[in-house]
């Protein structure tokens, strides 16, 4: 049977071997937090908007992933976020809304 299915592993190793170092970084809290210091230099972290420019604490990880494809592609426009956001990839924006989903009553080290 182990011979038999084989086939199956040796198919799946390349595979694995493209993805882990991207599955490492998404659940390693302390490259979140280093992503997320460019955030919080204007993104304030306690709870109260700045100006013009709102809190992303406890924001969801919904509608933070939201809001930031929305920067990407333009349907929101912030040429400064829109710069922000063009850079980060998928797993950088999985990262980044589960570091602000988290941080509702918790301080930012800065």
């Amino acid at each position: 049977m182990i011979a038999r299915n084989a086939w199956r592993i040796r198919a799946l190793l390349p595979v694995t071997a493209l993805l882990w170092p991207s599955m490492c970084l998404a659940s390693d809290p302390a490259y979140a937090a280093y992503l997320a210091t460019e955030c919080v230099t204007c993104h304030k972290m306690n709870g109260k908007p700045t100006n013009a420019i709102p809190s992303i604490a406890a924001l969801s990880e919904g509608e933070f992933v939201g809001a930031m494809r929305a920067y990407q592609t333009g349907q929101r426009p912030n040429e400064v976020m829109r710069t922000v956001a063009a850079r980060l990839t998928p797993e950088n924006l999985a990262q980044l809304a589960t570091y602000f989903a988290n941080m509702q009553g918790k301080a930012i080290p800065r």
